[in-house]
């Protein structure tokens, strides 16, 4: 699989290493100056919907992060839901 060539700071890789399909919902804050609706009520501050990708089993995504940002994750998985940042 291809990788990215441009210099970037921070790589964030996410492996479904579970039987069951999983979600990676990504969401970048983006402060207070923002005039973005907040896509989510549990967000201490606006955000913007970033992209979803579906993980099979044994799925794997590498993303490519702007280093100083802050970024939250939604994995859902069959009925449970995780929030990580």
């Amino acid at each position: 699989m291809p990788t990215s060539t441009a210099p970037f700071e921070v790589l964030f890789e996410f492996t479904n290493d579970t039987s069951d399909l999983a979600t990676l919902q990504l969401t970048r804050d983006v402060g207070a100056s923002s005039s973005s609706p907040s896509p989510s009520s549990n967000s201490s501050g606006p955000s913007l919907a970033g992209p979803m990708i579906r993980l099979f089993p044994r799925d794997s995504v590498s993303l490519v992060l702007d280093a100083g940002a802050t970024y939250h994750y939604l994995v859902k998985q069959n009925q449970r839901k995780a929030q990580i940042s």
